[in-house]
């Protein structure tokens, strides 16, 4: 049994031990099948919360009232959820009314694709009423019964079904295929936070290329934020190495070094954090006014050791190169810089007021920004002396 597993079978213990139906469900089933890495473990009983409370000591009520609690158990979190069965949905995420029943197939009913829908007992037994098991097998994606239920209920598994394609490499079956090109316009039902969120994991997927290329071929990107009206781009972008991105930021930068789209607006409407549109208004600026392909070090610096790495990651995969000599090159670069970040300067602000007797103002960023790219070319050594002779014929001039 995986370690995962392991550790969490004590909670499944105690449930079946009190009479009591508990089982591992949903993701961490489908990546114990595939061989792949766990990480969050689900857990559905029979038991209702009130019962799950009173089992064990260390009880989160996050979710209560539809059912789910967190039992957290030697240090690690666990969700655990009664079965149950839903009505309709009132607002394309969740349910009018939530029923609690006995019926772990009823339970696996209401989930989004086949691959999900699998239980495993503390026995390692696995029941799989909706043959989930065998589109692991086909790399298929199949929704559980109708798709157009499935995806009127929550119209975000429309993009969960290609963010799977992205990660795991799988093709979407026919029937759920064909429903998702009808759907699609629900999507613009969702928040941008939860498109935003899905929308990340699956660039970030080892086949984020085919994902991008699905979502093109079917019109999908035109119920997505900002991206009507650039097919031919995104059809341009999944034909690059994307795996070789590792960051959220470093996506979106990609996405709009080829779309003709103002970054701090794209990304406004996308909802993302302040910190990651200024990495990305960065990035862009960078990889826009490359003139040549030396590595300019001055660059390097101004970009500080993280976001130049995603530079060169960028940078390589559109101009196609290799990244293992380009992050060669760029790291005999960095590690020659004299200085690596403006507090290594051998001066300040308040020792340019003293040596020139001037008021504070903007003329500050102007001398150290001259006196950073002085350094770095070579022309000016990091030294208090020389640098304080140098601001003088600055300000005589």
């Amino acid at each position: 049994m995986n370690q995962s597993f392991i550790k969490a079978k004590p909670i499944l213990n105690t449930l079946t031990e009190h009479g009591y139906e508990a089982y591992f469900v949903g993701g961490a089933v489908r990546d114990y099948l595939l061989n792949r890495p766990i990480h969050d473990i689900d857990i559905a009983t029979s038991a209702t919360p009130n019962i799950v409370q009173a089992l064990f000591k260390n009880v989160i009520p996050v979710g209560i009232e539809h059912g789910t609690v967190i039992v957290v158990h030697d240090g690690v979190a666990y969700e655990v959820t009664t079965f149950r069965k839903e009505s309709e949905y009132h607002d394309f995420r969740r349910p009018n009314e939530v029923t609690f029943i006995s019926s772990l197939q009823e339970d696996l009913k209401r989930r989004d694709f086949t691959m999900n829908a699998i239980a495993v007992s503390n026995n390692l037994e696995i029941i799989d009423p909706f043959n989930g098991k065998l589109d692991i097998h086909n790399q298929l994606i199949r929704t559980v019964g109708s798709p157009y239920d499935r995806f009127q209920e929550d119209p975000l598994r429309i993009l969960r079904a290609i963010r799977f394609v992205a990660q795991l490499n799988f093709s979407v079956d026919k029937e759920t295929l064909h429903a998702i090109d009808e759907m699609k316009s629900y999507l613009e039902h969702l928040s941008v936070e939860r498109i935003a969120q899905e929308f990340e994991k699956l660039c970030l997927g080892q086949a984020s290329g085919k994902a991008l290329k699905l979502i093109a071929t079917y019109n999908i990107h035109c119920f997505l934020p900002c991206l009507k009206g650039y097919q031919a781009e995104i059809e341009t972008i999944a034909k690059l190495s994307l795996t070789r991105l590792k960051e959220p930021h470093e996506c979106w930068t990609l996405l709009l070094f080829y779309i003709n789209h103002d970054p701090k607006t794209f990304l406004k409407a996308w909802k993302r954090p302040k910190r990651m549109i200024k990495q990305v208004e960065t990035l862009l600026y960078a990889l826009k006014r490359e003139k040549s392909k030396q590595w300019d070090a001055y660059l390097f610096y101004s970009l500080g050791w993280e976001l130049s790495q995603s530079y060169i990651t960028i940078h390589t995969v559109i101009h196609k190169q290799s990244l293992e000599v380009n992050l060669r090159n760029f790291h005999k670069i960095y590690a020659e810089l004299p200085i690596k970040q403006r507090k290594d300067l051998a001066i300040n602000g308040n020792d340019l007021i003293d040596f020139t007797n001037r008021k504070r103002g903007p003329w500050i960023e102007e001398v150290l920004t001259l006196i950073e790219q002085s350094i770095i070319a070579g022309t000016l050594r990091n030294d208090k002396n020389e640098l304080r002779e140098w601001v003088s014929h600055w300000h005589n001039q």
